[in-house]
């Protein structure tokens, strides 16, 4: 028995296109977010009936749900939103751009960049802290859901922070995996271990701006 799951980063927002930082601020899918949710949609149409989907969940952020409930259409699977599933939080930094913010807080921006686990924006999180707000999350899907396929629609700090604590690596190499907007991830968790089965897959999404 194992906890098969379909993992997805929402689409893109106004500020993924400039490179504002997110975080926990609840911003909108943009025109383009909302093609590629119909894109994905599409994709894994077949998917979802075939594998049957038990459950659906979600960031609380709209960029997040918005993009699952696109996903899930007219099936009778609801869309669980859950808090634990939202963006790493950049207090202070979100709105700004990474330039922005090296300007504004060298110190700081270094610091967070040598070493995101334990290093906090002003009034935001680590990436331990997002690991450790994701173990319960998890462990919880893997209780009621063993044996089943289960879609998350998240963001991608905690994508990252998965794959990279689902390959027995620390959170300071969450950036080696490139978590791209509605890409498609499946991550199979076994009693002995989780097995990376696909990864960042954007096929459906060519020919879009």
């Amino acid at each position: 028995m194992a906890l098969r799951l379909i993992l997805v980063r929402h689409g893109q927002t106004a500020w993924n296109l400039v490179g504002r930082v997110q975080g926990h601020t609840d911003a909108p899918l943009s025109d383009v977010g909302l093609r590629q949710a119909e894109r994905l949609a599409e994709r894994l149409a077949e998917r979802l009936a075939g594998e049957d989907v038990r459950a659906a969940y979600a960031s609380t952020l709209e960029r997040a749900w918005r993009t699952a409930e696109i996903v899930v259409g007219h099936r009778a699977t609801p869309v669980v939103r859950d808090d634990a599933w939202r963006e790493v939080a950049y207090g202070g930094w979100e709105g700004l751009t990474w330039d922005e913010i090296a300007a504004r807080d060298v110190d700081l921006a270094a610091r967070r960049l040598a070493d995101p686990a334990n290093v906090a924006p002003p009034g935001g999180e680590s990436f331990l802290q997002l690991e450790r707000r994701l173990a319960p999350a998890v462990g919880s899907l893997r209780r009621r859901h063993d044996g089943q396929t289960v879609l998350v629609v998240t963001h991608g700090g905690p994508l990252r922070v998965l794959a990279a604590w689902s390959a027995g690596l620390g959170p300071n190499e969450a950036w080696r995996f490139k978590a791209d907007n509605c890409a498609v991830s499946v991550l199979r968790w076994r009693e002995e271990g989780a097995v990376l089965e696909l990864w960042n897959e954007t096929t459906h999404l060519r020919g879009l701006e």
